[in-house]
């Protein structure tokens, strides 16, 4: 079955959302072709990305208290070792972006896209700098060289930008979404048992 999940690399609920679709995968006997697309919180974003706090003051305003939001997200996030204190900038995600679509064809989306958020949420890393995708590249087993010429160019940043305008101009407001089999949708981090259901919802209408 193949089930597109549309994500954000800096949304933390998308990193719980990915890693319980990895869950519900391993408890089905379903065989999931799973693909990430692209999705941009801040489409405006500076290619060089923005300094956290500024960014956060920006978005939420200067008085606003992160400390609930960051109190549920650790509530939820099993094993994920979410390090907020060691991230410093906010980066431009569609390199990220780029590096994770091109993984696809390779077979290994998911590896890369796990690589994408540890960097970020665990390790703090900037991902929008390509030296840091191009190493996740590498730990990966893709082609370093290949993908070090390939992030110095523009090649797909439009798709990408035309992957996150379509989504967006689908309905989706919040991510990860979720679509099975192009017939079941489902927004947020939902539990494992709730993805498995929506997949069987979706089996069953194609059986019909």
């Amino acid at each position: 079955m193949h089930v597109d999940v549309i994500i954000d690399v800096v949304c933390p609920w998308c990193y719980i959302g990915k890693r319980r679709m990895d869950a519900a995968m391993a408890a089905s006997q379903t065989s999931f072709d799973v693909q990430y697309r692209p999705f941009l919180l801040a489409p405006d974003m500076p290619m060089e990305g923005k300094d956290r706090k500024v960014h956060f003051a920006e978005k939420f305003g200067a008085d606003f208290d992160m400390s609930k939001m960051t109190q549920t997200l650790l509530a939820e996030a099993g094993d994920i070792d979410f390090q907020f204190g060691k991230i410093e900038r906010v980066p431009n995600t569609i390199d990220a972006h780029r590096l994770i679509g091109w993984a696809y064809g390779q077979g290994i989306q998911a590896d890369v896209a796990e690589a994408v958020f540890e960097a970020y949420f665990t390790l703090g890393e900037d991902i929008g700098q390509a030296s840091v995708l191009t190493d996740i590249a590498e730990r990966c087993g893709m082609d370093r060289t290949i993908v070090s010429n390939l992030l110095s160019t523009d090649k797909d940043r439009d798709v990408i930008r035309a992957g996150a305008m379509q989504a967006a101009g689908m309905g989706v407001q919040g991510v990860p979404f979720y679509i099975f089999a192009s017939a079941v949708a489902l927004s947020g981090a939902q539990p494992a048992d709730m993805l498995l259901q929506a997949a069987q919802k979706a089996q069953d209408g194609k059986a019909a």
